[in-house]
């Protein structure tokens, strides 16, 4: 029996080597294809990301067309947050348990179903239809980047995770960029949002044929995972795996969120009533920070793949945001490329935060309950964002005039950013105290877990001879 079993140990010391040799030759089989599957992702999220940003830069002009006030505009937007406290978790648990192709594909056709809702919306200028519009827009593009998130996280784990979300974000920022530049102009050149509304229905609908042949490639990958790992349980338990370390990422997250969010939502007015641009100036102002995540997102993610240190590039960078809105918010309400210092260098800071959070899910969070914790983090920041936007709206327009109206709702923006950085600081002591996994950089990471698994099967087949001799 021993003899067998120290056969056994060999063959499985062999075969880790011929892993080890495959890995250093470009990973598992099927994750050959992980570019390929990248380039699908990136385009299906296309649809999900114009769709969640072609309200904010024709602000001015919804209001007009529709006849509504900040209020109702900023209920518009907590209306594409609504959906999302609750379904992004749900498509989290079905993904895990029956397979995220079916979820992201029906992500994508509620998706579609929205973006059609609000361009019918805008032929009969009707805010409750366009209201309706955002509940399904949002919920579908939400759900699809909660599995999409996940997807990559585990076809690029110990790999280029980094690298992979950076790419990704990268072009999602372009493409909601060019939205920012592009949708102002044709509301203005129109005189209509129906435009900016039928152009996004087009882009979905691409979106979608991407799905379909990302589905296919996906097979390989969930076979392998079937393989290896149990299909968790859809209850209280699967939440509770989570852990303390992602509590604390993504209390760090939701600060920031809300930071970032409240003061995006209502920039375009900020920067026309403030300092007096006109709405495509602020189109394009308001367009830097998606081209600071377009040229610094692949950097910061090949940066952070060579060196780690995530929860010390968390705490950095939200303690500068700080920093710089706070420069952005005592500025004197006057024309002046001035502001555009502040406001560049704090949209060129968050995307070192973001490049480094993402990653850090990916180890903070056990990996069969990963969708899980995509869905629960993009649940909380949506339940965060439905409240506090109609508050934001709410202390716009019942506020003293300071700073335009913006005043206010500006400290109400830098609170939360404080929240960022109170959390951010806590992530590295609770790291540092612990295993220090966010720290290190993700080569060092997969070369100590296939050691300690050689390490294993040694200590076993040496057991086995000891017991033969």
């Amino acid at each position: 029996i021993n003899a067998e079993y120290m056969g056994y140990t060999e063959k499985k010391m062999t075969e880790s080597q011929e892993v080890d040799k495959t890995n250093s030759a470009g990973g598992e089989d099927w994750k050959k294809y992980r570019f390929l599957v990248l380039a699908l992702a990136i385009g299906g999220g296309l649809g999900p990301n114009v769709a969640l940003s072609v309200v904010t830069p024709i602000m001015k002009e919804l209001n007009a067309q529709y006849d509504i006030t900040v209020t109702e505009y900023t209920i518009l937007i907590s209306m594409c947050s609504l959906p999302n406290i609750f379904f992004p978790t749900l498509a989290g648990l079905l993904a895990d348990r029956f397979g995220r192709r079916y979820v992201f594909l029906f992500s994508l056709f509620t998706l579609l179903l929205g973006t059609s809702l609000a361009w019918i919306s805008s032929l009969f200028s009707n805010y409750y239809i366009l209201l309706v519009a955002c509940f399904f827009l949002s919920t579908g593009a939400q759900c699809y980047i909660v599995v999409i998130g996940a997807l990559e996280a585990l076809w690029f784990k110990n790999k280029e995770t980094a690298i992979a979300i950076g790419i990704d974000s990268a072009v999602s920022y372009l493409a909601v960029a060019v939205v920012f530049w592009l949708m102002p102009a044709l509301a203005k050149s129109t005189g209509s949002v129906t435009l900016p509304f039928l152009l996004t229905v087009i882009i979905t609908g691409v979106s979608i044929l991407c799905g379909f042949i990302l589905a296919g490639y996906d097979k390989m990958a969930i076979a392998s995972e079937e393989s290896t790992s149990a299909t968790p349980p859809i209850g209280c338990e699967t939440i509770k795996r989570l852990g303390y370390g992602f509590v604390l990422l993504i209390a760090a997250y939701a600060g920031r969120s809300l930071g970032y969010s409240l003061f995006e939502f209502t920039s375009s007015g900020y920067f026309q009533d403030r300092f007096g641009f006109t709405s495509e100036e602020a189109g394009k102002i308001i367009s830097i920070p998606y081209l600071c995540f377009f040229i610094l997102t692949p950097v910061t993610g090949y940066l952070i793949y060579k060196i780690g240190k995530k929860p010390l590039i968390l705490s950095i960078s939200a303690l500068l945001s700080l920093v710089c809105m706070t420069w952005l918010g005592l500025l004197p309400d006057e024309k002046s490329s001035f502001c555009l210092i502040p406001y560049s260098l704090y949209s060129a800071i968050n995307v070192f935060f973001a490049a480094a959070l993402w990653p850090s899910l990916v180890y903070a969070v056990p990996e069969e309950v990963l969708c899980v914790g995509y869905g629960v983090i993009t649940c909380l920041i949506n339940l965060l964002i439905t409240l506090f936007t109609v508050i934001s709206g709410v202390i716009h327009d019942n506020t003293t005039p300071y700073s335009k109206g913006y005043g206010w709702t500006q400290v109400f923006v830098v609170f939360w950013i404080t929240v960022a950085v109170a959390f951010s600081v806590l992530v590295v002591k609770y790291d540092l105290d612990r295993t220090g996994i966010l720290h290190k950089p993700e080569k060092q990471i997969q070369e100590e877990k296939d050691k300690a698994e050689k390490d294993k099967l040694l200590k076993q087949h040496n057991i086995s001879k000891k017991i033969l001799s």
